[in-house]
């Protein structure tokens, strides 16, 4: 469900002439890791499970 809304979100702002591709990279990655929880709508604290997963994986990249 998150998957399909942020399809329809990154739509809409590329149809008003916006490249947004930056933005839909981290939409889809947050959905992926959403979803993979069972998620169907957005959850605060999901994402700051999500924020935190992302720095740790940056943190140990060189």
């Amino acid at each position: 469900m998150l998957s399909t809304q942020i399809a329809r979100y990154v739509s809409l702002y590329r149809s008003l002439g916006r490249k947004f591709s930056e933005q839909e990279r981290l939409l889809r990655q947050y959905a992926a890791f959403a979803e993979r929880f069972g998620d169907r709508h957005t959850r605060v604290q999901r994402i700051y499970d999500w924020c935190h997963t992302a720095s740790s994986q940056k943190r140990g990249s060189p």
